[in-house]
């Protein structure tokens, strides 16, 4: 496994004014900081690990921005509205398109209630700070250059997807009493996990997001694992899970690690370890 150098840790008030912005957030923390001065400066050592781009972190600050999204969305953080890091997302390089495809999972996951309180938020000042970049020209979704392809039947879709007999069950047993509620979830999920070039994310990051989103809600009856294998399957690496697991950290607190990144980062690499050797036997035969 590839060893990553340690960032260099700057100033913890001179960070948090280049990050935060001179404004009611740093002030507040300024506040806690007359008391508990350790705070402020690990958090903002925290941070400044967490969002590390390359070379010294594996994704780009693009992507981290927004798996921030998906998390504060997750929560449902409503007082104040999670916007911060939805303009930040712009700012790395993201599109609003972007920004609606992880409130999209989050809506997914999370259920409705995280688009009305968290998600149209963080949406809104997405579109809002892209305006503002491009000198208040109103921002416009890019024509679609293709056609979007034919919805699979839900049932060959739910073989495609999950190929876990026992999940298949019972989502046959829902079946029988409610298909047309499975079928509208299974058109909903088809939707969100759409790929380029009729999506904006790369499935990839979209397994990502759910990860950390389900490490943010604290997903302790059943660990959070099936999405870590799938972004394993999309093409991450345990690097890239562990950075999500991180910003859960960041985000959600340590206590999201301790019940359930743990067991993602772990699954992440057993299945990586599991798709190594495979490859390699591969070879050898």
């Amino acid at each position: 496994m590839e060893e990553r150098s340690r960032p260099p840790v700057r100033d913890s008030r001179e960070y948090g004014r280049e990050y935060l912005g001179d404004g009611p957030v740093l002030d507040e923390l300024e506040r806690l900081a007359r008391y508990c001065p350790e705070v402020l400066q690990g958090h903002m050592a925290l941070r400044q690990a967490a969002l590390a781009g390359p070379p010294h972190g594996v994704l780009p600050l693009k992507y981290k921005e927004l798996i921030c999204v998906g998390i504060e969305c997750a929560i449902r953080r409503t007082a104040p509205p999670p916007t911060f890091h939805a303009r930040k997302a712009i700012d790395a390089g993201a599109t609003p398109h972007e920004v609606a495809e992880v409130v999209a999972l989050c809506t997914m996951l999370r259920g409705i209630g995280t688009f009305w309180e968290s998600g149209r938020h963080a949406l809104r000042a997405a579109e809002e700070r892209a305006r503002e970049l491009a000198g208040g020209v109103a921002w416009e979704k890019p024509k679609e250059g293709s056609p979007r392809p034919p919805l699979v039947d839900t049932h060959e879709y739910e073989r495609q997807y999950y190929l876990d007999q026992s999940r298949l069950e019972h989502h046959e047993r829902l079946a029988r009493y409610c298909p047309g509620v499975l079928d509208g979830y299974m058109v909903f999920r088809q939707g969100v996990f759409m790929e380029p070039p009729h999506g904006a994310l790369p499935l990839k990051i979209k397994e990502l997001v759910v990860v950390a989103i389900e490490c943010a809600v604290l997903k302790t009856n059943r660990p959070p694992v099936f999405h870590a294998q799938k972004a394993i399957d999309a093409g991450a690496t345990p690097h890239e899970v562990a950075e999500s697991v991180s910003l859960c950290i960041l985000l959600a607190g340590m206590i999201t690690y301790a019940e359930s990144g743990r067991w993602a980062l772990q699954v992440a690499i057993e299945r990586a370890t599991e798709t190594a050797d495979d490859t390699a036997g591969e070879t050898r035969s």
